[in-house]
């Protein structure tokens, strides 16, 4: 904002406070019986007096304190001039909102109207955000890092905002998460759409070398005997309980629209398998010897000379 609006601002401001706040003033003047009331009024004055010289940020704070202690309707009066002083235009509406619902006491017709008008002149300084987001299952809208929003798939809904620049973030399990920084000006309607991209996946594969083998992969869960499943592309770290008091680590990177797969026991399949293999030799081995033990048995032998046999 330039120096001449500021200057603007203050002069309305001053005019408002100077004009209107020594009449409500009267009325937090009237009752001093008790200590709380006492220490009301002097916040309240000292603030007066410096909304008086366009000190709108100091004369904020004390008066925020003395509708801590007492809450009467020239206080938030006040602090309604104040917080438009500092561009705290939503807040000023939302003081002046509650005068003139009555929270804080009925007002005459004249004081009322005064509410009435200053509010027209501040709701015009609101800023609107229109915001179009798009997500999946818990989709959250943050406004410089405070809540705003939660809902699931799609809407549109609508903020008032002090002019000035803010941070919108909109975040949704599985999907890619957006940040936008944004400036809005005093009065102006903003709108914005965001639709969240899911994020990228691949497959992961683990296999072991025996069912009852509990395989996990670290923030997503466990499988028994192996482990498949579609994860976000990233780094993963992947753990097989073999040898249960040493368990096997490995670290993974899925990545987009591939396979990865790792074995783990690879060394005892093997020694397995030779093994079997082994056996399998050594089997077919003694199997041929008995063969042709009984072969060398039950065969009879011919002389190839005199055609003589023997058994």
């Amino acid at each position: 904002m330039g120096g001449f609006a500021l200057k603007a601002l203050a002069v309305v401001a001053f005019a408002l406070g100077a004009l209107h706040a020594p009449a409500f003033a009267q009325e937090a003047r009237t009752d001093t019986r008790s200590d709380a009331r006492t220490e009301a009024r002097a916040l309240f004055e000292r603030a007066d007096a410096l909304l008086t010289h366009g000190r709108f940020a100091e004369a904020h704070e004390l008066l925020r304190r003395s509708f801590e202690v007492l809450p009467t309707a020239p206080t938030a009066f006040n602090l309604a001039v104040a917080a438009r002083g500092i561009g705290r235009s939503v807040e000023a509406v939302a003081w002046l909102d509650r005068l003139a619902r009555a929270e804080l006491g009925a007002l005459d017709e004249a004081r009322l109207a005064e509410v009435r008008a200053l509010r027209v002149e501040v709701e015009r300084e609101i800023a609107t955000l229109s915001l179009e987001a798009c997500g999946g299952e818990a989709t959250t809208v943050r406004l410089d890092g405070d809540a705003w929003e939660r809902f699931d798939g799609c809407r549109t809904f609508e903020r008032a905002l002090d002019a000035g620049t803010y941070v919108l973030e909109v975040s949704s399990p599985r999907h890619v998460a957006a940040r936008r920084r944004i400036f809005v000006a005093r009065g102006e309607r903003v709108h914005l759409a965001l639709r969240l991209a899911p994020i990228p996946t691949g497959r992961l594969v683990v296999r072991v070398p025996d069912d009852r083998i509990v395989v996990e992969v670290e923030g997503v869960g466990r499988g028994i005997g192996g482990f498949r499943r579609e994860l976000p592309v990233g780094p993963y770290r992947v753990s097989a309980a073999i040898d249960p008091r040493a368990p096997e680590v490995r670290h993974v990177n899925v990545e987009a629209a591939r396979t990865i797969e790792i074995e783990f026991g690879r060394r005892e399949r093997l020694r397995r398998r030779r093994a079997g293999i082994a056996a399998t030799v050594v089997g077919v081995v003694a199997g041929a010897l008995v063969v042709g033990f009984v072969l060398s048995r039950d065969t009879p032998y011919r002389d190839p000379t005199f055609g003589r046999t023997e058994t």
